[in-house]
C-alpha cells in the first residue's frame, strides 16, 4: 500500500469514529432527556416508547457502521 492510499485509509477510518462517537453522544442526550421527563412525569409511556425504539434503530444503524470500521483494521 503507498503512502497516500494508507493516509486515505487512516482519514476515512477517523473520519467513520468521529461519525459513530457523535451518534453515540446523540444516543446518550436522548437517553438522558427521556429519563428526565419520565421521572418529572410530562413524558408518556407512549412516548418514552417512541424514543427509546428511534435508540434501537440508531443501535442497530451503529453496528454495522461500527463493524465495517472495524473490518477495515484488519
Amino acid at each position: 500500500m503507498e503512502h497516500s492510499e494508507l493516509l486515505a485509509t487512516a482519514e476515512q477510518w477517523l473520519n467513520d469514529v468521529s461519525a459513530a462517537l457523535h451518534r453515540l453522544s446523540r444516543e446518550r442526550e436522548v437517553l438522558r432527556e427521556t429519563r428526565t421527563q419520565m421521572m418529572m412525569g410530562v413524558l408518556s409511556a407512549e412516548q418514552a416508547e417512541t424514543n427509546l425504539s428511534r435508540l434501537t434503530r440508531w443501535r442497530d444503524e451503529d453496528r454495522r457502521g461500527l463493524a465495517e470500521v472495524l473490518a477495515g483494521l484488519r
